[in-house]
């Protein structure tokens, strides 16, 4: 396999070619922008100067999202003859930095917007700014890391799977992953599928546009995917059943004729729902692989008219047949183990451990691979998935490797023992389940907040289980087999209440089917049972269809139960809700008021609540009307009074703590002076607050500043129904609204003087503001540079930097 000599990668040659004959044939793009060949062969060429002015050899780490930039960063370090390693940046920092050590890169490019200059104390390159340069493709050794990806592993770390140069290349002369057409790409960049169809896609003449669905409504999605005339959808089944269960009745993907599954198996039962999302003539295309295998082992298509069967839908059949091998097991049943054949990777980057115990050679000299998968064939001619022979397990599209998550379990003081197995729901999704050995105080929410500070999302358990001994088997070990069967305690309420209200029965039904759980107790926490911002939609949405009210998901960060969402849609049509949201309403400390940007609902903020003590509270001010039958306030000084009354009843003596962030940094500044100006004490924090005059130039700026929150809204923190038209027609809920209300926040502007107050400020932002900073309008001011740019800075990891920096100076 090894090359003497090095030499430019031949798939990089074969993107020149592309560029050459193609120039203007669209070859990736996202939501926002399309590039040709031509356009793009620019790009990474001059991102791979950037990389080939460095002396330091080695691979290159890319912070990745669902952009188009990030494509070209993957492939702008191949040609300059560099392995890459594509990390999730909203990993938790902890674990990122871990991941980045281990892979000992030479440099970062951040395709994903985080705004940092260094990390892990590794140099950082911007892929989203321009670059000059115009780079020949440099040479590599067949052998050299081509790319390293980062798995859940079996030791309790990562596992790091490295294909080489020479996997990469396989994919000229490999059958082709999938066929023809523009590809629109749900999957990560940092899975294997993901990676693969990605970079092979585009040096093969198969245009891929990434598509990240929490960036848009889904309306707003089928008609994207139907302009740029996308004729494959790539998802994950969990993914796809949630967007075609949404979508029903509401829109389909026209032009789509093939919806590409890959990442985790799928029922016989979605394929009907599945079917409703696409053009009447789609196929559904599953292919199963796996990191340690260069391309899809086997591939199922299930076509229009194909009788549906039951249970699991099988593999079907092997793609390279030589490359399939089946290991007969001795336990009677016609299983056999899966053996990759010729077709694996080099191996793995760090662990000899595991290298020696999946990968050898067999007699005949053909490497292989031992993938732990029971397969038996059945007597269709299909082969069938029949589990796994170790622990290993798929969550969500995610291979789990339990021990990782146990690992970070017992590192928690008082869990003597930690045991973690899947649960398998109706629909076919899985949930991790912990159980665990420790104290009857223990508690177990703290738990799984501990987690999410240490894992990703998809390794924090659903459920915690408390056990005061585990079981053991006759060999004196834990008895996971014991465990598996017993049955998972309800979480929430000790007992069920039996109500007979139609409306109280309809909404369990519909909690209970969307967060896929038994039932729910009528004072269940629904964000304790798993709610996050995307199923926040798809509630509110099946409530507002079937029980026409103005509810919406901002809504349910305050009607968290059954009880409480009953009441407000009893209640929907005849008060108003407030402007006011309160999160960690039952903390006991000085609560923190953050003045809300420009049309940006109290929902965006949740991730900082989190991230703050869980003691303490903070009260978000949204623009009054946001939420509410009303027209909004036309000024800032009306905007900050109103906020003052309700500050002035709940807050009437004692410090005052202000937050601004964005152009909310004008309305703090008014409430500031008020307050002042009454002999309160006044703190304030400027989260990148908006530029202090209202001059053409400044309105400009905040304007970019607030439509970009309005994209940052469709992230987890609000994927909305969309609309454009005037407040009448804009409804509670839809981006319209919230589009709507930025507009009115930069008119409100106009006319307000920002002047300087005596009392100690706080400014957070991006390192570049605070050199230049434009809005300071405090002498006493301390200043924290932020990892994250003007909107990351409130999510997922750096929010945690956020309200380290907000916690320092309040005390």
């Amino acid at each position: 396999m090894t090359s003497t000599t090095p030499a430019p990668m031949p798939i990089m040659l074969e993107l020149a070619r592309l560029a050459s004959e193609h120039p203007d044939t669209p070859a990736v793009g996202d939501l926002n922008q399309q590039f040709t060949y031509g356009e793009t062969l620019v790009r990474v060429r001059a991102l791979a100067s950037v990389l080939a002015q460095r002396p330091d050899a080695g691979h290159t780490v890319v912070f990745v999202a669902q952009r188009a930039e990030a494509v070209i960063a993957l492939l702008a370090s191949l040609w300059a003859g560099r392995g890459v390693v594509p990390l999730d940046s909203s990993e938790p920092t902890e674990r990122l930095e871990t991941l980045v050590r281990r892979a000992r890169p030479a440099l970062i490019i951040d395709a994903a917007g985080t705004g940092v200059s260094s990390f892990a104390g590794v140099p950082v390159v911007d892929a989203t700014r321009p670059h000059s340069g115009n780079t020949e493709p440099l040479p590599a050794h067949d052998d050299d890391p081509g790319v390293i990806l980062f798995t859940s592993g079996s030791t309790g770390a990562p596992k790091s799977v490295v294909r080489s140069v020479h996997d990469l290349n396989k994919c000229l002369v490999d059958p082709p992953l999938f066929g023809t057409g523009s590809t629109g790409m749900c999957v990560p960049l940092h899975f294997a599928g993901g990676f693969t169809a990605a970079v092979h896609g585009v040096v093969t003449d198969r245009p891929i546009t990434m598509i990240d669905v929490r960036s848009i409504s889904l309306p707003d999605l089928a008609t994207r995917v139907r302009a740029l005339d996308l004729t494959r959808l790539m998802f994950t089944p969990s993914l796809a059943r949630t967007l075609a269960r949404t979508l029903a009745g509401r829109a389909r993907f026209e032009t789509v004729t093939d919806v590409y599954l890959m990442g985790e198996a799928l029922e016989w039962a979605d394929v009907p729902t599945l079917r409703t999302m696409a053009a009447p003539s789609a196929t559904i295309t599953i292919p199963m692989g796996a990191s340690e295998a260069v391309n899809a082992l086997f591939m199922m298509t299930i076509t229009p008219d194909m009788p549906l069967g039951s249970g699991r839908v099988p593999l079907g059949v092997p793609t390279v047949p030589s490359r399939v091998h089946l290991e007969p097991i001795d336990d009677g049943a016609g299983l056999a183990q899966l053996i990759g054949r010729e077709g694996v990777v080099a191996g793995y980057w760090d662990n000899t451990d595991q290298q020696e115990a999946r990968f050898g050679i067999d007699e005949h000299g053909v490497r292989f691979w031992n993938s732990g998968d029971l397969v038996e064939l059945g007597d269709d001619g299909e082969y069938y998935h029949r589990g796994r022979i170790d622990d290993t397990m798929k969550v969500n599209g995610r291979l789990v490797e339990p021990s990782e998550v146990e690992a970070a379990l017992t590192d928690i003081a008082d869990i003597v023992h930690a045991v973690v197995l899947p649960h398998a729901l109706p629909s076919g999704r899985t949930l991790l389940v912990a159980h665990i050995e420790a104290p009857p105080a223990t508690d177990l929410a703290a738990i799984r907040r501990t987690l999410r500070h240490r894992l990703p999302e998809y390794l924090v358990p659903a459920h915690v289980v408390r056990h005061d001994e585990l079981p053991l088997n006759t060999r004196g070990k834990i008895d996971r087999a014991a465990i598996a069967t017993m049955p998972l305690p309800r979480v929430g309420e000790t007992t069920r209440t039996t109500v007979i209200d139609p409306l109280v029965q309809a909404v369990q039904g519909t909690l209970a089917s969307i967060l896929e759980l038994p039932d729910i107790g009528l004072d269940d926490d629904i964000w304790d049972l798993g709610c996050d911002s995307f199923a926040a939609v798809e509630i509110t949405s099946a409530l507002v269809a079937d029980h026409p009210s103005d509810i919406d998901p901002n809504s349910l960060l305050t009607a968290r139960t059954v009880r409480q969402i009953c009441e407000l849609l009893h209640g929907s049509h005849h008060h108003e809700r407030s402007h006011v949201v309160t999160m960690n309403a039952g903390g006991a400390r000085t609560p923190i008021f953050l003045v809300a940007g420009a049309g940006s609902p109290a929902l965006t903020y949740r991730p900082l609540a989190n991230a703050l003590r869980e003691d303490q509270p903070l009260v978000i001010y949204e623009q009054y009307g946001l939420h509410q039958h009303v027209e909004p306030d036309t000024s800032i000084a009306e905007i900050a009074e109103r906020n003052l009354r309700h500050l002035r009843e709940h807050h009437p003596t004692g410090r005052c703590d202000l937050v601004a962030y964005s152009w909310g940094g004008f309305v703090a500044h008014h409430m500031a002076s008020r307050l002042l100006a009454e002999g309160r004490e006044v703190r304030m924090i400027g989260l990148e607050p908006s530029a202090p005059s209202p001059t053409p130039s400044v309105l400009r700026k905040i304007a970019g500043r607030a439509r970009a929150v309005l994209a940052m809204l469709r992230r987890p923190g609000g994927v909305l129904r969309a609309t454009r038209s005037r407040l009448t027609l804009a409804p509670i809920g839809t981006t319209a609204r919230y589009d709507l209300y930025y507009r009115k926040a930069i008119g409100a502007v106009g006319g307000y003087e920002l002047t300087p107050l005596d009392l100690e400020m706080l400014l957070v932002a991006q390192p570049e503001s605070l050199t230049e900073p434009t809005w300071v309008p405090s002498h006493r001011l301390r200043t924290v540079a932020t990892a994250g740019d003007h909107f990351s800075m409130l999510q997922p990891p750096w929010v945690s930097q956020t309200a380290a920096a907000i916690s320092d100076f309040i005390g």
